[in-house]
């Protein structure tokens, strides 16, 4: 949750200043996850500023996050997601590395949990590729990300990749196809229940291009991405190792 409330500041919201000194003296680790949240709002908000500040702060703690090991996978693939995103922004290597990282972190988990992990690791994949400017690649990565979260019925990480895959489509000049991925990540997101993302994507949308889009309605149904030939068969961890040499 974004907002934390300890029992000694009365169950007040924890905000920057005065409460967030106490919740690092008498929690950090609560100080830490606090940050990492405030990071993932942020990022989710496409907000480079605060993402940034909340994840130099969430770096500030050295300390590992085993009492949050439930969540450490979702901890791990947001960062890896913010880290290519603040490179491809700052060109600051530092992030890249830690992109990596992320990615590496997930591949391990992924040949462990396939249906958990899989389309989070393609999914950073594309965001590394997009990082290279391995375009093409990236536009299959991002495919098969959308793809394996549909058949793992992971809406939530769908919808991720088809606003991801929008933007990166419109970053390379493919505006007319970038709209598509934009309104089926709006659609997901609204089945998914977060409606006040789903609103957010497409004010974004609108104000980094001309293209005007329904705000705050629900879209037409969209178009579903089709595997074609391409099974999970045949896209292996090993296989996508392998045609990274």
């Amino acid at each position: 949750e974004k907002l934390f409330e300890m029992g000694d500041v009365n169950r007040t919201p924890v905000s920057d200043g005065l409460h967030e000194d106490i919740l690092r003296i008498k929690n950090p680790f609560s100080a830490k996850m606090f940050h990492i949240s405030n990071a993932m709002i942020a990022f989710m908000n496409r907000d480079i500023d605060n993402t940034l500040t909340s994840m130099e702060k969430y770096f500030d703690f050295d300390l590992e996050m085993w009492i949050l090991l439930n969540f450490i996978a979702a901890i791990r693939f947001f960062i890896g997601l913010i880290s290519f995103w603040v490179y491809r922004r700052t060109n600051d290597r530092k992030w890249y590395e830690r992109g990596s990282q992320s990615k590496e972190a997930m591949r391990k988990w992924a040949e462990s949990s396939k249906w958990n992990c899989l389309q989070k690791f393609i999914l950073l994949e594309a965001e590394d590729h997009f990082c290279n400017k391995r375009y093409e690649r990236a536009k299959e990565s991002y495919d098969d990300a959308i793809m394996f979260s549909r058949q793992h019925k992971f809406i939530n990480d769908e919808a991720i990749a088809c606003e991801l895959a929008g933007y990166f489509l419109f970053e390379v000049g493919e505006t007319a196809s970038s709209i598509d991925y934009i309104i089926q990540a709006h659609e997901k997101y609204h089945k998914w229940g977060a409606i006040g993302k789903a609103s957010v994507i497409f004010q974004y949308f609108q104000s980094i291009s001309t293209v005007k889009l329904p705000v705050g309605i629900e879209p037409p149904v969209s178009r579903e991405f089709s595997s074609g030939n391409r099974n999970s068969s045949m896209t292996t961890l090993k296989a996508r190792q392998k045609a990274q040499t």
